[in-house]
Parts: C-alpha cells; structure tokens; sequence
C-alpha cells in the first residue's frame, strides 16, 4: 500500500500541469495558407410571369358603407380575373383597412379645435400572379374596368428560376476560380484546394412600372417585358501553397 500511495504522490507534479494548462489554442503557424477571392456570375432570361400589385379604395359616410363598397369591388375585380383564366392560386387579397377621415380644415372661432370625422375610408390590396404574360395588357385593362382604382406596382419574374440560378451559380465559381489561378500564378503560388464558399442570389427584373387607374382607362396598357438578371456571388477560400 505504501509503495501504491508513493508512486500516486510522484505523478503528480507533472499531470497537474498538464490539466491547468486548459484548451490547447491552434497554432497560427500550422494554419493553412489561404486566399479569399469573388466571383460574379449572372444569367439573362425573358420572364414568364408578371406580378401586378392593385388597390381598392372607397369611401362613404360610414364604414360600414365604405367597407361594402369595398367588398364590392374587389369581388367584382376578383371574377374579372377568373374570367380572364388568372388561377385561384395567383390571387391574393391583403392589407385591408377600414378608417375614418377626419375635416382638418380650419374652424370659426368658437367650434372647438376637434376634428370632425367626414366619413369612412376603406382599403384593400390584391396581388395577381399572370402567367400568360401575351394577355398582360388585356388583363390590366379588365381590371380597371371592374373598378380597381389603383395600381401600386408591376413587376416581372421568373416562375421557375432554380435552373438558371444554377447556371449563374456556376458561372459565378468559375469566375472566382479564373481571379484565383490568376493571382497564384502571379504570385508564385498553386491552389490546393477550398476551405469555405458563401453565396449571395438576387435577381434584377427589368423594372416596375407604376401608373394611376385613369391612365389605364384610356386604352389597353402596353406592356415591354425586358429580361430578368438572375445574379450570384460567391465568395470562397483557397488553401495556397508555393508552387514548386
């Protein structure tokens, strides 16, 4: 037993500092070299779809009359659509408000300084998928006619856009691998290999148009579709070594 309790005593000096010493850091000297470099790439398409944003906008003397007005409108715009072949998929009402409106105009004297409540506004949004686009124009016209009394927005797109993404994403590495061989040959180096890759995607449509439902009353709106820009970025990290 006492030969046991010695040899136990005499370990441990050098295990305890062993155990304070705690996590072992990484020694920057045995990191691997590296290289950061971006690449760019981008794929120009026509869109296949179209987004129109339309608002619906009454107003009465009270609210429930404002409301149904309101609902009025935006059903009778809603069957125009389904006549028109627009899918119960790509409609969508939003952003319904119902408030007073206040008489801000100046009082004699005498009639107190509160506002007085005129009547009653109502508000609606409907967001239309078109995927027909050569009916765009036929389809923006119908609407107005049904009621809609604002356009809040148009803008093309892509309803299938994975395959050229891929294709952006891989011009966009091979771009970045182009800038890496060229500054490690530059400068004396070879690529081993690559240690982190981060990407960004965004796509660029060709515009939103914007108009006031008067101006879409005067004729059918014509419509340019352009082309939609689908753009990636990467950036990645090569491991570098000198080149022998």
């Amino acid at each position: 037993m006492t030969k046991l309790v010695l040899a136990l005593v005499l370990m441990l000096p050098t295990a305890l500092p062993a155990l304070a010493q705690g996590p072992q850091l990484a020694d920057p000297a045995r990191m691997p070299a590296r290289m950061t470099v971006t690449g760019e790439g981008s794929v120009d398409l026509p869109p296949d779809m179209a987004t129109i944003t339309l608002g619906a906008t009454t107003q009465k003397a009270t609210a429930a009359e404002a409301l149904a007005d309101n609902s009025k409108m935006v059903a009778a715009t809603l069957d125009v659509l389904k006549a028109e072949g627009i899918a119960a998929r790509d409609m969508q009402t939003s952003g319904l408000r119902l408030y007073p409106v206040f008489d801000n105009r100046p009082k004699p004297d005498g009639q107190g300084d509160a506002p007085r409540i005129e009547g009653y506004r109502a508000s609606n949004t409907i967001t239309v998928r078109v995927r027909d686009l050569p009916r765009l124009g036929v389809v923006l016209d119908q609407v107005v006619q049904a009621g809609v009394n604002e356009f809040r927005g148009l803008e093309f797109g892509l309803s299938a856009p994975q395959e050229s993404t891929d294709a952006a994403r891989r011009n966009a590495i091979a771009d970045a691998r182009r800038k890496a061989d060229l500054y490690a040959q530059a400068a004396g180096l070879k690529i081993i290999g690559i240690l982190s890759l981060d990407e960004q995607t965004r796509s660029q449509p060709p515009g939103m148009m914007r108009m006031n439902a008067m101006a879409a009353r005067e004729s059918q709106v014509p419509v340019a579709e352009g082309e939609v820009t689908l753009n990636v970025d990467v950036t990645i990290t090569y491991e570098i070594a000198p080149a022998l």
